[in-house]
């Protein structure tokens, strides 16, 4: 099975309506460029699949997921990337649940 039809099968974290997070982004998405877009999106596919599927990550991968949707909210570079990728959609609509107010110190 490809990396993309288990990464469509995967469950998106729940994120309730009118979510607000104090935060920039994550940078938990930090890989080495690739020539035509900023981030590799089929990398991103394959590390949430890792996380569901690895049994050493300890539970961690709603924790994984999480994060991610709250990446994408706080990343409007990694948002508008995903835009193009309809395997996204779901990511996308979960993380226009959440407003993003920058970091107080």
């Amino acid at each position: 099975m490809s990396i993309k039809s288990l990464f469509l099968r995967i469950n998106v974290p729940y994120i309730p309506p009118g979510t607000v997070i104090e935060r920039g982004p994550l940078l938990l998405l930090r890989q080495f460029p690739v020539p035509v877009s900023p981030y590799d999106l089929s990398d991103i596919m394959k590390r949430v699949v890792d996380h569901e599927t690895n049994v050493y990550t300890n539970g961690n991968s709603n924790n994984f997921k999480q994060n991610l949707v709250y990446e994408i909210a706080g990343n409007n570079t990694l948002k508008q990337q995903m835009q193009h990728e309809d395997v996204f959609n779901k990511w996308l609509a979960a993380a226009n649940k959440i407003t993003v107010k920058p970091f107080t110190s």
